[in-house]
């Protein structure tokens, strides 16, 4: 057992104990990511956000933006509709004054 690398398990399993994947080929992955300098694009809960943009702030940043803007148009909608279906006041209020 490597003290300076994590363990590679044999094979996983799905909940039907289907072969999922073989070390082999979480070894071959890993060398993909390796020879395309992977570890230098950044990660996405790990370090690589010290060397390159963190994808997964990036991503929240821009979902709550996105999420902002559409608070901010379903306000100014229901504004929109009371305002177009509630009567200004001095008409709402000359209506309710008896002769």
């Amino acid at each position: 057992m490597s003290k300076n690398a994590p363990p590679i398990p044999t094979f996983i399993r799905s909940p039907q104990q289907e072969v999922i994947l073989t070390a082999k080929e979480i070894q071959a992955g890993q060398e993909t990511y390796l020879a395309r300098d992977g570890q230098h694009i950044g990660s996405i809960w790990g370090h690589g956000s010290y060397l390159a943009p963190d994808w997964t702030a990036d991503f929240l940043h821009r979902w709550g933006l996105a999420t902002a803007g559409v608070l901010a148009m379903v306000a100014f909608t229901v504004r929109a509709i009371i305002a177009i279906f509630q009567p200004p006041a001095d008409v709402a209020t000359s209506k309710l004054r008896v002769s």
